[in-house]
């Protein structure tokens, strides 16, 4: 074995491991495809179980309307010639089975649409894992590239080699057998992630699991959905309407009545900071702006900065992240506190001069997942000099997003800040999907915007001193009755549903560098103005409520003052069985409801046509037209 330790292997270790990897990557790939099999064998199945149904509820109900048709005929007011009419009698009642009918229809629709969401949704998973089986090929390429030029250059060592391949065989029957271990117990955890801890959420964007309908006395279909609710055309002749979209809003609605009953409550505490540090590097203390985090430790720290690099034409065209790590240090620093790290980074993100940093408290950060940026672009040619970056992430099963946005400038400029809201909101998407297109900002359930809004004060240029009259005596309300963000918000311009917390601190914007001095001797005389704020939104799974809101006189280096907000956050957590459950009874009622509402309108169309109406139905039997005609329902 000496003459062998210079000898170069030609299957190291690493080409075993992709292999490893690749071929548990196939297994999967194989599992979910014979998972999609399973399920559209039964989705056909419940189809044929439908139209045979079907058909037998059309049958009994032309035996029915066969039926009463006979009975009018009879009780007709027919009189032959020499005799005299009979009263008519009313119709007979409809027959008992109608109701259990229905509720069996209903079953079988519920269970029906799930099984074509596991279908559509498992699709999706097995087109993302063979992306991603795809994407590794290249890189197995370079790795059997280089394999091939070390082994034409260790011709010479042949021998040696072959000796090596030997011991190499060997050693690959042994690392088989761990392979296999391998594979089978990462299928075991698989299946025990979707039985047990991914099936929460049919209303959200993440796995839950459907308990099995009972149709008949026998179970139907049962299995775990993969991702969020899916708007899809459910085919077959028993479905009432043909708009699922308009279904699932429905059973949203109706699920959310009723949220309390399947869901268990969960207090967190979030701090949303805000700064335009006016291109200048992290030289003071952040500490006291971030003060509060030593008194309540909250659960998340959203930090938003503004203008960290110049907005100039270098840095537009050349968005590099050089400032982005002074400030990491410096922010991890200040929530470090007393030294100890109790925080954990999920998120940072820069676009030009705007920077966004997530962290959250080590011991909920294993419950986040679910994380995404997007960042759009609102300067001139879509640059970054102005715009958002927008991060998402999920906590439990809620989903939260912030937005650290910088607006148009200038205070005559309304209308172009109005326009960068909307451009974001529009813009924003991610690559999470939500009704089975990209979510959207306004998609979850809590939102927090913060940032230089730009938004001014509307006073001219002569009440100037007026305004730093009444910002001395503290007469914020009469400053605010000029606030454009408000006036905007009150026409339902900008920030549809947001709210924003009660302002009880001077305007953050324009002051004279190192002091807290309005700037008034540069010439310009910028009006103050409430540049910074923080707003939220909240619905569905989260209900927020705003502790404080507050701006910091400590930081003194740039012409704004900082902003921060505390809020407490109540999370709907929610309950995998009692969920699966209630969704169960709601949808099957709306179904039956659906099914009822049908029936009553066709039979009230019928009653109210005109006894002597000449129009005849051609789907109808010659017969059964005759017979219509002579009970003068058509």
């Amino acid at each position: 074995m000496a003459d062998l330790q210079g000898a170069r292997v030609p299957y190291p270790e690493w080409k075993r491991a992709v292999d490893s990897q690749m071929t548990m990557q196939q297994r999967l790939i194989d599992l979910q495809q014979a998972m999609l099999f399973k399920l559209t064998e039964e989705s056909r199945k419940t189809n044929q179980a439908l139209r045979d149904l079907s058909t037998q509820v059309k049958i009994l109900q032309n035996h029915i309307l066969d039926t009463n048709t006979a009975n009018g005929s009879a009780n007709a007011p027919h009189t032959p010639s020499g005799g005299c009419s009979s009263p008519s009698m009313s119709t007979p009642a409809p027959s008992t089975f109608r109701p259990h009918l229905a509720k069996q229809l209903a079953s079988l629709q519920a269970s029906l649409l799930w099984t074509q969401r596991n279908v559509r949704l498992l699709k999706d998973d097995i087109k993302a894992n063979k992306a991603k089986q795809q994407s590794k090929a290249p890189a197995l390429s370079g790795f059997q590239t280089a394999n091939t030029a070390v082994s034409s250059k260790n011709s010479v060592a042949s021998k040696r080699l072959i000796v090596m391949q030997e011991q190499l065989d060997q050693l690959e029957k042994v690392m088989q057998g761990k392979a296999t271990n391998t594979i089978n117990s990462y299928i075991a955890e698989s299946n025990r992630l979707l039985n047990k801890k991914l099936k929460p959420d049919p209303l959200g964007d993440r796995h839950f699991e459907v308990p099995q309908v009972s149709v008949g006395g026998k179970k139907n279909i049962a299995c775990a959905v993969p991702g969020s609710g899916v708007r899809e055309k459910s085919s077959g002749e028993w479905t009432p309407k043909d708009d699922q979209g308009a279904k699932e809003q429905a059973l949203e609605r109706e699920m959310l009545k009723c949220v309390d009953s399947w869901t268990t409550n969960r207090e967190v505490q979030i701090v949303c900071a805000t700064w335009n540090c006016n291109a200048k590097k992290p030289s003071e203390d952040l500490g006291k702006w971030l003060s509060c985090l030593e008194e309540k430790q909250p659960h998340i720290v959203a930090i938003g900065l503004q203008e960290v690099v110049e907005l100039s034409v270098k840095h537009v065209l050349h968005d590099k992240e050089r400032r982005k790590k002074p400030w990491e240090e410096a922010i991890q620093e200040a929530l470090s506190g007393n030294g100890a790290k109790r925080y954990t980074q999920l998120i940072s993100k820069q676009m030009v001069g705007i920077m966004v940093f997530i962290y959250v408290r080590n011991d909920i950060f294993p419950l986040t997942s679910n994380k995404d940026v997007c960042t759009v672009g609102c300067g001139k040619a879509g640059t970054g000099n102005k715009g958002a970056v927008v991060v998402r992430f999920q906590l439990y099963n809620v989903s939260m997003c912030i937005v650290n946005s910088h607006l148009a400038a200038h205070k005559e400029n309304t209308l172009g800040r109005n326009g960068d809201f909307q451009k974001i909101m529009e813009k924003a998407r991610f690559s999470t999907r939500t009704h089975g297109h990209p979510t959207r900002i306004e998609n979850h359930d809590a939102v927090f915007w913060m940032g230089d809004l730009n938004y001014r004060l509307n006073f001219p240029a002569e009440d100037l001193g007026k305004v730093y009259k009444q910002i001395e005596q503290c007469n914020y309300s009469v400053l605010l009755e000029q606030d454009q963000l408000r006036a905007e918000r009150i026409k339902g311009a900008v920030f549809q549903e947001f709210r924003e917390g009660d302002i009880t601190f001077a305007p953050t914007y324009k002051y004279t560098p190192h002091t807290n001095q309005y700037a008034t001797g540069d010439g310009k005389n910028r009006m103050p103005a409430w540049c910074d704020r923080i707003l939220w939104r909240a619905q569905r799974y989260a209900e927020v409520k705003q502790k404080w809101y507050r701006r910091e006189d400590s930081l003194m280096a740039s012409d704004h003052k900082p902003v921060v907000a505390f809020f407490d956050v109540n999370l709907k957590i929610i309950d995998p069985d009692k969920q699966a459950t209630m969704f169960t009874h709601v949808s099957t009622k709306i179904l039956e409801d659906e099914a009822v509402s049908a029936d009553l309108s066709r039979r009230m169309t019928i009653s109210k046509r005109p006894k002597h109406s000449k129009r005849i139905d051609n789907s109808l039997t010659s017969d059964t037209q005759k017979r219509l005609a002579v009970a003068g329902l058509i």
